[in-house]
């Protein structure tokens, strides 16, 4: 049974289906947003860093190029990354556009903080919760241009003709275009490994069986990120709370059981990682404390969400990697579009952005790039037929 048609259907509000839907509308075609949950319930509200935008100049699109195969290695699309990294300070001017007040400096411009792998200060944050207000403001945008279905599993993908059938539990969705932005499979990973992940609940490895059955092509496998700071004594089931690395700039210490320096601070994901995992290894002291107490009151006051963690799990909390977010994924090419005509994907179901690695601040702006390619390359193709 048919319970809804549009001319582009995108399926996941997350930032890059928030991105999608957004911009398919604003191109011309008529949008039918889809969700498995309330609206604007997803992963994204959990991000915490900030953006990476490149000062506007050519010297710091180069440094972010660089800054960005340094981490992620042969695996790296450059192609992809460089096109990328191009549109991310026409993103930040959008974004504020319609709205988001980022952080600013004592002269007014926007503040612009290090991190680890970073060889210029690039990241733009919104406090220590970027997610929630880019969300409430995404949110916003999407209502006033979009339908938006919500409690809607999406389980199933099929082609009719030159058209899409989306099933759900409740009737199918009709589509001329198709947006799949449903996330990566970190959750999915740990409760098969019986790991930790900063994850919530989620059932986005679904939809994938779906998408690899049509003959869309993955890209690596089983390639995925871990958060260095997962806060051991959060855990709710296989979740765990994370303190936001932006932390790492102002001088706390990574410090072992007896005291001894696990990895300098800041420093990319993949070594604090190792280093992690190396001491565990090889020490009879397990555990790991981030050394929260050394932040100055003035630090912490931008910090909100770090203040609370204080007040919830200790000044100096014991740390633990966690699965963070995939690297592999789906192939899809630069304008977003797959192996089959009129479907698209956007967001960390993608693979091959960033590689065996990915820098601090890059999941946003990967989410909101994207997303609007593939929500005007949907409308584009339904428009010209």
């Amino acid at each position: 049974m048919l319970i809804a048609e549009a001319e582009v259907v995108v399926v996941g509000t997350g930032i890059a289906g928030m991105s999608a839907a957004i911009s398919a509308s604003d191109a011309g075609a008529q949008t039918l947003l889809v969700t498995d949950r309330a609206f604007g319930r997803s992963n994204s509200i959990m991000a915490q860093g900030g953006i990476q935008v490149p000062a506007d100049s050519e010297r710091d699109i180069s440094l972010m190029l660089a800054d960005m195969q340094s981490v992620g290695g042969p695996n790296l699309d450059f192609n992809r990354a460089s096109s990328f990294v191009s549109e991310l300070p026409i993103v930040a001017e959008r974004l504020g556009g319609w709205g988001l007040q980022f952080d600013v400096a004592d002269d007014g411009s926007p503040m612009r903080r290090l991190a680890g792998g970073l060889s210029s200060p690039r990241i733009l944050t919104v406090g220590d919760e970027i997610g929630r207000p880019l969300m409430r403001i995404l949110r916003d945008e999407v209502s006033t241009r979009c339908q938006v279905m919500v409690q809607r599993p999406v389980t199933d993908v099929q082609i009719e003709g030159s058209e899409f059938r989306l099933q759900t539990k409740r009737g199918d969705v009709g589509a001329r275009s198709v947006v799949i932005a449903t996330g990566g499979v970190a959750y999915q990973e740990a409760i098969a490994t019986g790991g930790l992940t900063s994850n919530p609940p989620n059932e986005n490895a679904a939809l994938r069986i779906s998408l690899e059955r049509l003959g869309i092509e993955e890209v690596g496998r089983r390639l995925f990120q871990w958060h260095p700071f997962g806060l051991a004594h959060s855990v709710n089931g296989v979740t765990a709370a994370c303190v936001p690395e932006s932390v790492a700039a102002l001088g706390p210490r990574l410090i072992g059981g007896d005291g001894t320096k696990i990895s300098s601070l800041p420093a990319p994901r993949s070594e604090v990682v190792e280093a992690m995992n190396d001491w565990t290894r090889r020490s009879t002291f397990s555990e790991i404390r981030l050394t929260l107490s050394e932040l100055s009151d003035s630090d912490l006051e931008r910090f909100p969400k770090v203040k609370k963690q204080i007040e919830l799990y200790g000044s100096d909390p014991v740390v633990v990697p966690v699965l963070h977010y995939e690297l592999s994924g789906l192939r899809a090419g630069l304008d977003q579009e797959t192996s089959v005509p009129g479907l698209y994907l956007a967001g960390e179901i993608v693979g091959g952005t960033h590689g065996r690695e990915r820098l601090m601040g890059m999941a946003v702006g990967d989410s909101l790039v994207h997303g609007h390619r593939a929500g005007v390359n949907a409308a584009r193709i339904v428009r010209d037929g």
